[in-house]
């Protein structure tokens, strides 16, 4: 929780009001500055002391608050819920049915965008759905978001593999939910969309520090290196290039929407090429889309001031 008096009340609405109540909530006020939010969180804790745990900390990120909700959590899953965000009704009475089936160390679920009131579905998964899977047998995890929100992971794994957020960073998603999979045993994909994640301009990833994306380079690079120290198995390397050429996009339009004359644009290729010379003979490249590809094709020919203008057609047609 920081600075979100405003979203607050809806995202907790829809934890309390859970068609399944064998849960417990813990609100990380992570030094919030706005005099609402923690006074908000202390307000829900008082009124609902068998439900809500509050803890107020120095600011530190959101890696830092949800590592603190991992030590502190007595659940044997834990759900990342961010605080201007909320969840479907009977989001855990799903999960718990599932739990009680099999019992896998990590389900996956899909997600609505909501702007402005108006819901569109997120992406769609490229995983087998209701089938336990093999983390080694299935490198395309990779290629699956890496948002925590969109997946509830047994509590154990984190505390035996040691595996942590990172503060103050941003993608420190990317750079913490892909390990996980050198660890579990099983996950399940689930086809219910049961998370709902709002699109507003405050967010950490609509604000104007562009120069701050280049740390999915950081990003990427740290889960490269930590994914060749578990030595897994050779498809995964293919998986990986895909991974950091699709996050590169993602980073790299975010700049061009704000700025194609960036000087720092030349900079996300330039990794890939470093990293990946021969990236364009992955044949797991195909899986990132016509669109993204073409997006690629006019960083390549560093065409920025052509791909913004596609960029701002787009969102245009979307609104």
């Amino acid at each position: 929780v920081y600075n979100v008096a405003q979203y607050l009340p809806a995202c907790i609405a829809s934890l309390l009001e859970q068609t399944e109540q064998d849960f417990e909530i813990l609100l990380i006020d992570d030094g919030s500055t706005d005099g609402l939010s923690g006074q908000l969180c202390d307000q829900y804790a008082k009124a609902h002391p068998e439900k809500i745990r509050v803890i107020h900390k120095d600011n530190g990120g959101q890696g830092t608050a949800r590592n603190l909700g991992i030590e502190l959590a007595q659940g044997d899953y834990l759900f990342f819920v961010d605080s201007d965000d909320y969840i479907h009704l009977d989001a855990l009475s799903i999960l718990n049915a599932q739990i009680e089936k099999s019992h896998a160390d990590v389900y996956q679920f899909g997600f609505y965008y909501v702007h402005h009131g108006v819901l569109s579905p997120g992406e769609s998964t490229r995983l087998p759905l209701l089938t336990p899977l093999l983390p080694e047998e299935h490198p395309e995890l990779l290629l699956e978001s890496p948002s925590p929100c969109l997946r509830i992971v047994r509590r154990s794994i984190f505390l035996e593999s040691g595996i942590r957020f990172t503060g103050k960073l941003w993608y420190e998603d990317l750079r913490t939910i892909p390990k996980l999979y050198c660890h579990i045993r099983t996950l399940i994909a689930l086809p219910n969309r049961l998370y709902y994640y709002l699109l507003r301009d405050g967010s950490t990833m609509h604000n104007q520090s562009y120069h701050r994306n280049l740390e999915i380079l950081d990003a990427v690079e740290d889960l490269r290196i930590y994914l060749a120290q578990q030595h897994v198995p050779s498809a995964w390397t293919e998986s990986m290039c895909c991974l950091a050429v699709d996050s590169v996009l993602m980073a790299a339009q975010r700049v061009l929407m704000i700025d194609p004359k960036a000087q720092c644009l030349p900079e996300f290729l330039n990794y890939i090429h470093e990293v990946y010379p021969d990236y364009q003979k992955n044949p797991l490249l195909p899986c990132l889309g016509r669109k993204k590809r073409f997006v690629l094709h006019l960083l390549e020919g560093k065409h920025y001031l052509l791909a913004n203008l596609l960029f701002r057609l787009k969102h245009l047609v979307r609104l």
